[in-house]
C-alpha cells in the first residue's frame, strides 16, 4: 500500500470491496460509468502496467475473467468491456493499475469507441519495425519463487531373499 494513493486507501479500508484473494482485489467504482462497474486491481500498489510481475497480472486476469461471469450472473449485462488505461497519455488518472470492468446493454449511453485515424504506410511501418525490434527482448515471464515442497521419506521394504524378482533385479548391471 501506497500513502497518498486512493486505491491504496480504498483497499485498506475495504470500500467497496467485492472480492479479494492475496495478489488482487475488486472494488465497486466509487464513481461508476454504469450499473456494476468494477475495478480489478493488484493489492500490492503499482501505478503502470510495467510496474506489475507477470505473476500478478496474470491473476489480475483470470479475475477480470471470473468477475466477468459473476456479473454476466448477478447484474445480466448483454457484454462487458475491459479498459485499461496505461499512463496519463492514455487517460489514466489515479495512480494505480485498474482494469475497469464495464458491464454493458446497448444504450446505455457509454462511449468507449474510438475512430482510428488513417496512418500511412510509413508511419505504419516505422512503428512496426520499432516494436518488433523492442519486443524481440521478451523473454520468458518471471515467476515467483516457488515454496519448496517436502517429500516423506519412503518406508523401507523389507523382502524375503526368496524373491524370484528381487534376485534378478540384483543381477541386472
Amino acid at each position: 500500500m501506497m500513502a497518498n494513493c486512493p486505491i491504496c486507501d480504498l483497499l485498506a479500508r475495504k470500500e467497496g470491496l467485492v472480492y479479494e484473494d492475496d495478489k488482487v482485489a475488486a472494488l465497486i467504482a466509487p464513481v461508476p460509468a454504469v450499473p456494476g462497474h468494477v475495478w480489478v486491481v493488484p493489492k500490492k500498489h503499482a501505478a503502470t502496467l510495467d510496474q506489475v510481475p507477470d505473476a500478478v497480472m496474470a491473476d489480475l486476469f483470470v479475475k477480470v475473467n471470473k468477475l466477468t461471469i459473476a456479473l454476466f450472473d448477478s447484474v445480466k449485462p448483454e457484454g462487458t468491456n475491459v479498459l485499461v488505461q496505461n499512463g496519463t497519455g492514455a487517460g489514466q488518472v489515479l495512480p494505480h493499475v485498474i482494469a475497469h470492468l464495464l458491464p454493458r446493454v446497448q444504450g446505455d449511453g457509454l462511449n468507449v469507441q474510438w475512430k482510428p485515424r488513417q496512418l500511412s504506410d510509413d508511419e505504419m511501418g516505422t512503428a512496426e519495425l520499432a516494436l518488433r525490434e523492442a519486443a524481440s527482448s521478451i523473454g520468458v515471464f518471471e515467476k515467483e519463487p516457488e515454496a519448496p515442497v517436502e517429500v516423506e521419506k519412503p518406508k523401507e521394504l523389507t523382502v524375503s531373499e526368496e524373491d524370484y524378482l528381487i534376485r534378478q533385479l540384483r543381477r541386472l548391471p
